[in-house]
């Protein structure tokens, strides 16, 4: 079974939130194309601006919406954990920063610039992130589109489920 979760996101634990899991949509300005993480959110208390691929824009325009989360899930994270069990997926924790680090630096070559948009040093990108992919499985990673009939999703007694339009 093939679990399709290609959104390239940064999360890190924190106390009290999920970086990269921007909840509030003024940090997600998908028009102009970039996440604001704020000092208070980041591991390493400094604002920073990340980039909004073209692949993660199509997986965040169906949640899109002026005002409130972007998402109905308060622990992201735990959601993909549930959600890979569910379907008897081995989850790997930080897999998507790893893969995200690792297929951005495959396709930018460009370590300093990487640490920038994952809120890390490039000393740390080498040592502890990059795995030596080619930038041709880089390409088809960040290609990964949701279905055409993505919906966003409701909580309902018997789970999540895909709401009606």
């Amino acid at each position: 079974m093939v679990l399709r979760l290609a959104k390239p996101t940064v999360t890190r634990k924190t106390p009290e939130i999920k970086e990269g899991s921007a909840r509030v949509k003024k940090e997600v300005n998908l028009k102009e194309g970039f996440i604001e993480i704020k000092a208070a959110k980041a591991k390493t208390a400094s604002r920073r601006i990340v980039p909004v691929l073209p692949n993660l824009k199509k997986w965040l325009l169906p949640y899109a919406k002026a005002e409130g989360p972007v998402v109905p899930f308060a622990n992201i994270p735990k959601q993909l954990a549930w959600l890979a069990k569910d379907s008897g997926v081995k989850w790997k924790q930080n897999g998507l920063r790893h893969s995200f680090i690792s297929y951005r630096l495959a396709v930018i070559q460009d370590v300093a610039q990487v640490a920038l948009e994952a809120g890390s040093s490039p000393q740390m990108i080498l040592r502890h992130y990059r795995e030596l992919v080619r930038p041709a499985d880089a390409n088809i990673w960040f290609a990964i589109r949701p279905p055409r009939n993505q919906r966003p999703c409701a909580k309902r007694a018997s789970g999540w489920v895909a709401k009606k339009s």
